[in-house]
């Protein structure tokens, strides 16, 4: 994923997002293609500049993100896959 350092760091430290089994990069609970998708919408969100259906996207994702990332923040599941919460 095209993360500046500071949204790294500070997505690690919400456990919002992990490295799969496949050895990429993404947001919690969503998918590869969902997770660029969703950095692209809240950078947009953050400078102001969705409407519509881009809003309606956004909100989408970010409530299914939001729900599994709560999971790992609980740690309820680990973010590696080798171990157990």
């Amino acid at each position: 994923m095209d993360f500046q350092n500071d949204e790294r760091e500070f997505l690690t430290a919400n456990r919002a997002i992990k490295v799969d089994e496949d050895g990429i990069e993404r947001y919690v609970g969503l998918t590869e293609d969902e997770s660029v998708e969703y950095l692209i919408l809240s950078r947009a969100n953050d400078s102001g500049g969705l409407a519509g259906a881009d809003q309606v996207r956004y909100a989408t994702l970010h409530d299914k993100h939001e729900t599994a990332r709560q999971v790992y923040a609980r740690g309820e599941k680990s973010l590696h896959p080798s171990q157990k919460p």
